[in-house]
């Protein structure tokens, strides 16, 4: 212990403060060590700028970060005081939160360090041979923190002088929207202000609630269209009896009520842009239509026996993967490679964990002013909370979240927001996006049509009847599905 006394006067103090890490666990007989400072001793309200684990998986950094409990640590930090279990997941404290549960937390010791305002914490955990840290283990801990104070404090005055990753990106892009500075989100942010300037065809890729419609609206403000018209249209949201028409537009006499041309989404994005959303979605027949229209700027609208060209820029997204699809057969492979000239694949929350603490106090705001609300204080088990929830749903998921918590903070007369507010159903998100109505209806009507095709030996009449519906409708499903079958005989 006697080199932690030197720490803040030395340039090293990171390697140190790992070597000083490794010797306390083996003095406390510790199985996991976990050091972390934040920045400005505000807590967890904004990302640890530093941190440094021993006996864990330095290589998986993120894992590491979720191998530990972050609402202890949050415990710690809101009191600035030692917080000690004999067994986190029996401690009523902690034992509902996923980490502790996931983790099977046992015996941890969780110090504060830096007076009377933490800086950053101690995490020792899982003593070895079972049982809890004694008193001569939490004297050494105390000791440690108060040495290694200075040491957090210079580690985050150099970090603080490091460069913002999406700093450089921010001042070539309008990007109000985007928060955050770590470095997944600086590599879309590079992609964006690669393709924008460009009239090039971009496809949009990443899980659902990522923020590819933003993205998309991103690329058209910074680019030469800015100024023209941008069409959006969902195509997983429109039927495919109405997408054509919807898209291409349609002559007199196409359809019952084209009594005149009705123009289609093409027409009404000439000279700006066209954003297929969710284009994975596609029927087959409309998948033939956007490959002509991709490749040749032409299009035939419902009912034409004419083309049409088309100047506009297209940006298409999808949260499937469209590799995958191809593979099945359910996605043209020429119309794939005539999206993907330049692919920009957005990343999960899961992967800009140190984003969230800045997204919350973003939301939180902004959710106060579009109720007309008071400013709310964010409690450091929130943050916890919020960090260490998954978010299949990913940024959407969590802006909607906070905006019930807000609501539910102001409700109970409280001027702090706090985990019970944006978690008031325990460790799952109330607004919890799962699986869409819209996808697990057409994944459940594929494996019928297809276990009753497999049963009738891919005879289309005799499938009709097993599933009860006519076999004009089938034939409409297989082919909106993307269903291959053989030819009846």
């Amino acid at each position: 212990m006697l080199r932690l006394l030197g720490l803040g006067r030395t340039e090293a103090v990171e390697g140190l403060l790992r070597e000083a890490l490794d010797l306390m666990l083996q003095v406390a007989g510790a199985e996991r060590g976990y050091i972390e400072a934040f920045e400005g001793g505000d807590g967890p309200h904004v990302p640890g700028r530093w941190w440094v684990a021993s006996a864990l998986s330095e290589d998986r950094i993120e894992a590491v970060r979720r191998s530990i409990s972050r609402g202890i640590i949050a415990e710690a930090m809101k009191r600035a005081e030692i917080v000690e279990t004999l067994s986190a997941f029996t401690d009523p404290r902690f034992a509902a939160r996923e980490s502790v549960q996931e983790g099977n937390i046992a015996a941890v010791l969780c110090v504060p360090i830096g007076h009377p305002r933490p800086v950053g914490v101690l995490y020792l955990e899982a003593r070895q041979g079972g049982g809890g840290f004694g008193p001569e283990v939490r004297r050494l801990a105390e000791l440690f923190a108060a040495h290694s104070a200075h040491a957090l404090i210079h580690v985050l005055q150099r970090q603080a002088s490091s460069p913002d990753p999406t700093a450089a990106l921010r001042s070539k892009l309008a990007t109000e929207e985007f928060i955050g500075r770590t470095p997944a989100l600086a590599r879309v942010l590079e992609e964006v202000a690669l393709v924008a300037p460009l009239n090039v065809t971009v496809l949009l890729t990443g899980p659902s609630g990522s923020g590819k419609s933003e993205v998309a609206r991103l690329i058209v403000r910074n680019g030469p269209r800015r100024d023209e018209p941008v069409v959006e249209l969902n195509c997983a949201a429109m039927p495919d009896e109405l997408l054509e028409s919807e898209l291409f537009g349609s002559v007199p006499g196409a359809h019952s009520t084209a009594r005149q041309k009705i123009p289609g989404k093409v027409k009404a994005a000439e000279h700006g842009t066209l954003f297929l959303d969710e284009i994975s979605e596609l029927s087959p027949r409309a998948q033939a239509k956007v490959l002509q229209l991709v490749q040749d700027r032409t299009y035939y609208p419902l009912g034409a026996s004419q083309p049409e060209t088309a100047d506009v820029r297209l940006i298409a997204a999808t949260h499937r993967d469209l590799r995958e699809r191809v593979a099945q057969g359910e996605f043209r492979e020429d119309l794939f490679y005539r999206l993907n000239v330049m692919e920009i694949a957005l990343p999960g929350l899961d992967a800009r964990k140190d984003d969230i603490p800045l997204l919350l106090r973003a939301f939180v705001t902004r959710s106060c002013q579009l109720h007309g609300l008071p400013e709310l204080e964010i409690g450091t088990d929130a943050v916890a909370a919020a960090i260490e929830t998954p978010w299949p749903g990913n940024v959407r998921e969590l802006r909607n979240a906070v905006e019930g918590a807000v609501i539910r903070a102001h409700g109970h007369g409280t001027g702090t927001l706090e985990r019970e507010h944006l978690l008031p159903s325990g460790g799952v998100p109330q607004n919890s996006d799962g699986p869409a109505l819209y996808d697990a209806t057409k994944n459940l009507q594929r494996r019928l049509i297809c276990d009753a095709l497999q049963h009738c030996g891919g005879r289309v009449t005799e499938a009709a009847g097993r599933l009860q519906v006519s076999r004009s409708h089938l034939y409409s499903l297989i082919s909106a599905l993307g269903i291959k079958t053989r030819s009846e005989d």
